[in-house]
């Protein structure tokens, strides 16, 4: 019965990712397919950033990034990326992961080339629009 459950899962969660079109394929093994979203990945990437930077006191739900963030930044650059994680350091890091970001995920996984214009509050999709070229160019 347990295979048979996991299977029927599976099924369900492949056909909700691919009903989403999202484009970005990384990895395809038949009759599977892994995708990854850019807006989802900024999101978590901005997050954990905001994390890493608060003192080693508490626990911390990100733990560290697997690699630092580096790269030659220009000074516009620097600007834009530290604003957003900024953003997420005061707005979006202490929210809780399953109820508060659950929602902010399902909407961003559903974005194609902009942020979503509803369901974020301006002040969120405008840290996300300014890292997003940053993001995309560095890491």
């Amino acid at each position: 019965m347990k295979p048979f459950l996991l299977g029927i899962s599976l099924v369900l969660v492949t056909s909700t990712v691919m009903t989403q079109e999202v484009s970005e394929i990384i990895l395809e093994q038949p009759p599977f397919r892994a995708y990854s979203a850019f807006w989802p990945n900024l999101h978590h990437v901005l997050w954990a950033e905001a994390w890493a930077r608060r003192p080693p006191s508490a626990e911390k739900p990100a733990g560290s990034l697997p690699e630092p963030l580096t790269a030659n930044l220009t000074e516009d650059e620097r600007r834009a990326w530290e604003t957003a994680v900024a953003y997420y350091d005061d707005e979006v890091a202490d929210l809780n992961l399953l109820f508060e970001m659950g929602p902010i995920r399902k909407l961003l996984m559903t974005a194609q080339g902009n942020p979503p214009v509803a369901g974020l509050p301006p002040a969120h999709r405008k840290a996300l629009a300014a890292a997003a070229p940053v993001y995309r160019k560095h890491w």
